[in-house]
């Protein structure tokens, strides 16, 4: 099911006109659309209720009303349904087809039905017997158009509808193909709940069609259509050669692996053969040089590092607190802009609260009778209040909206934010050479203490000689008595 509506720049009057091959001029606008001289019109007729008035059975009148009925600029003036007629059928069958179907959906709704016949093109495919039921989107009765159709326009009621109105006109179809004697049969489900594996047919539509019928050239559409099936198709036969050619494969393979098996089962047997025979060698395992002492620094040396390892982390120190001032205000102004928004949404929300508030204590004062003064009063008295809420609450979103609205250069953030990150990085780098280097300097100042320590301990217990006597001398002298 198709509308009609003027959003898209169509008009009943138009699409009757040129369904029906007639000429019908638009009161509303004052257009004349002038089909008469068209071509392919079969049948084209009325399927009105019973208590219609009289002036419905003029189709130019009909639709003219229709227009007058509505006054929206994009409202939706018609519906219409595009019927695949059985082309086995004679033409006076499917003309009575058509408008038994139609009877049933203006009897179930209460609309108007326009129904028009179209033989197939002159190049076309000569089976494309279709019809075009055109419906009011309003009930009409004897006082005129009524309500609309609103279960129509329902999302769910809507496609319920229409697919007992597909399940019901492929019954009536099934039907009179019976009555007529042929063994054709129509399915209005589509072919994956039917569990067919063909592809569907691709509609072109009025468009496409015209363009073919015109120029004699495929449309875009059969062509995008056909290069879809090229492509599929080339898809299919890369995937079979390459299938075939991995079978190939496989089969030469087997028959090379069947010819050199008794080859392969010698050189096993030959080989285990000698590995029995010949000797077990276990080679050495590799000797690896020995890695010269590594000297351990000197106090100087200690001292001149960790002076080095403490520069450098307050020269990192000091590039790094710009950055972090610059991350710190480029958050605090993002957090700020955050609550000034949240802040302007909540008390929009309020003065919205309050407006509404206002309008209801005013109404209620005003439907106070005037024998309750004082009701009267302290009604007013709250709406003026509630107005006075909603005012300052509007002043306040306004302030809030210029602190929300200051702009927040996210690229120089994130920059500084980066920078701050990698200075951060040298600096920590920076503070565990310190650290390390104060431990290279702890351990040197110890090593020097104990190296101190031990000329002591060896000088307090070494013997003294004296310069005259050799040592063994003074060992070999007698004490005296």
């Amino acid at each position: 099911m198709k509308t009609i509506s003027r959003s898209a720049g169509r008009s009943a009057t138009a699409a009757a006109a040129y369904r029906s091959g007639e000429k019908i001029t638009d009161e509303r606008s004052g257009l004349t659309h002038d089909y008469s001289r068209r071509r392919g019109v079969q049948f084209a007729g009325l399927v009105l209720p019973d208590d219609a008035p009289d002036w419905a059975t003029d189709r130019a009148e009909l639709w003219n009303r229709v227009e007058v009925a509505e006054r929206r600029k994009n409202s939706t003036v018609a519906r219409e349904i595009v019927l695949a007629l059985p082309a086995e059928l004679s033409a006076e069958e499917r003309q009575q087809l058509a408008c038994d179907f139609a009877a049933e959906i203006v009897a179930q709704h209460g609309c108007a039905a326009d129904v028009a016949i179209h033989e197939p093109g002159g190049e076309g495919d000569q089976r494309n017997h279709h019809a075009h039921v055109m419906l009011t989107t309003r009930r009409i009765t004897a006082d005129g158009f009524g309500p609309k159709t609103r279960e129509l326009d329902d999302q769910k009621t809507g496609r319920q509808i229409v697919t007992a109105w597909r399940s019901r006109w492929a019954e009536m179809q099934n039907d009179r193909l019976q009555q007529a004697g042929q063994a054709a049969r129509v399915d209005h489900r589509s072919l994956e709940a039917q569990g067919q594996t063909r592809e569907p047919t691709v509609h072109l539509g009025p468009r496409a069609t015209g363009y073919e019928r015109r120029t004699g050239e495929p449309c875009e559409v059969r062509l995008r259509r056909a290069r879809q099936v090229a492509e599929r198709l080339a898809h299919a036969k890369a995937i079979g050669e390459r299938d075939r050619t991995k079978r190939q494969e496989a089969e030469s393979m087997a028959i090379t692996l069947s010819g050199d098996l008794q080859a392969a089962l010698n050189e096993r047997d030959r080989r285990a053969e000698m590995a029995k025979v010949a000797p077990k060698v276990v080679a050495p395992p590799p000797t690896l040089a020995p890695e010269p002492p590594r000297r351990p620094p000197t106090l100087a040396e200690a001292r001149r590092a960790f002076d080095q390892a403490e520069g450098s982390t307050a020269e990192t120190g000091r590039a790094m607190r710009p950055a972090e001032e610059r991350v710190i205000a480029a958050r605090a102004l993002q957090a700020q802009v955050a609550d000034a928004k949240a802040k302007a949404e909540r008390l929009a929300r309020e003065a919205a609260s309050n407006k509404a508030k206002a309008g209801q204590a005013a109404k209620k004062a005003a439907a106070v009778p005037w024998w309750r003064p004082f009701k009267a009063r302290e009604l007013a008295r709250e709406a003026a209040l509630a107005r006075e809420a909603a005012t300052a609450a509007a002043a306040a979103v306004r302030a809030n909206a210029k602190v929300a609205g200051r702009p927040v250069d996210l690229v120089a953030a994130k920059a500084a934010e980066d920078r701050y990150r990698v200075l951060h990085q040298a600096h920590q780098e920076a503070r565990q050479g310190e650290q390390e280097a104060r431990q290279g300097l702890g351990d040197a100042i110890d090593r020097g203490r104990v190296q101190k320590l031990e000329k002591e301990r060896l000088g307090r217990h070494t013997p003294r000689m004296t310069e005259t006597e050799p040592a063994d001398k003074q060992r070999s002298r007698p004490r005296p008595s």
